[in-house]
């Protein structure tokens, strides 16, 4: 759906892979970011199982589930490989389970909101075109920079949401 009415929506062929960059950047970021806050959140309530498994890197390789990741080019939404945790592990259970839980979901919504911050700050420069001052070089940057942070924020708050239903 995401990559076909991109491919509908009349832009060049440049705009597009912009836009799918931008989008398979900021996707990576997001959900390893949330990835790595549940494995750091279970290694201080006492489970090591994530870092035994090298799943506290920020290598997106490590978090990918292929399927997830087309489905993300194709549809614009995804998954990625959960975090193992073993909640035998924690100090305390109940408390564990609930700051694993809460890490990831924090860990979007505070990365969203800076995101959101650097795009207020920035939108005088990404948001404004002249015809006489920008190259094509800089349009297509300030574009890039501007599919990016939307879909920085935009990512960021669907994982956020969609890891706070039941």
């Amino acid at each position: 759906m995401f990559f076909y009415s991109l491919l509908k929506s009349g832009a060049d062929f440049g705009e597009i892979l912009i836009c799918v960059l931008a989008m398979l950047i900021a996707a990576s970021f997001a959900i390893v970011f949330h990835e790595v806050a549940h494995g750091y959140a279970a290694l201080l309530s006492g489970d090591s199982t994530a870092k035994v498994r090298g799943r506290l890197s920020l290598n997106p390789i490590k978090h990918f589930d292929l399927w997830g990741l087309l489905l993300l080019v194709v549809a614009g939404f995804g998954w990625a490989k959960p975090v193992p945790i073993n909640s035998d592990n924690f100090k305390n259970r109940r408390k564990g389970m609930i700051l694993v839980s809460a890490a990831g979901v924090t860990t979007n919504i505070v990365a969203a909101m800076l995101a959101l911050l650097v795009f207020y700050l920035s939108y005088p420069v990404i948001g404004y075109y002249s015809p006489a001052l920008d190259a094509v070089g800089i349009i297509y940057l300030k574009l890039f920079v501007y599919y990016l942070l939307v879909f920085f924020i935009s990512i960021n708050l669907m994982l956020a949401f969609f890891n706070l239903l039941p």
